[in-house]
């Protein structure tokens, strides 16, 4: 079975949020999100994978990718990878990454709500994925 194949959303030429997030992050956060990527790239059915759930009522059509990140003092940093399938196709297009606090997302949904909604009006670009 063909591997999935993540694309990162840039908004305009030169914004390009997931790298801007990434490369603000720390190597150690930086290595379990990329492990995390590329298993979820390699797996056979993302459908039933128990770290994707969609979003619903008002982000209906976008998905998160949970990812927790283990530190040092033995807490955890929750992060959800959110973004959308593109229709017919074993590709997924990344909007934003975000940290979750309960049901707290920073940056809020709206943010990647938007981002779908002009990625489906055909605005902005897509570029492949790169596990840096």
């Amino acid at each position: 079975m063909q591997a999935w194949r993540l694309f990162d959303y840039h908004p305009e030429p030169g914004n390009r949020p997931i790298e801007d997030w990434y490369q603000g992050q720390s190597e150690e956060v930086q290595a379990e999100f990329d492990m995390a990527l590329l298993a979820f790239s390699a797996a056979g059915d993302w459908t039933d994978a128990a770290e994707i759930t969609a979003l619903e009522g008002t982000f209906l059509g976008l998905y998160q990718i949970h990812i927790d990140i283990p530190l040092p003092n033995g807490d955890e940093l929750q992060y959800a990878v959110i973004g959308a399938w593109r229709p017919d196709s074993r590709n997924f297009v990344l909007f934003a990454v975000c940290e979750v606090e309960g049901h707290n997302y920073d940056p809020p949904l709206d943010i990647p709500l938007s981002c779908k909604q002009a990625w489906e009006k055909g605005k902005g670009e897509t570029s492949e994925h790169n596990f840096y």
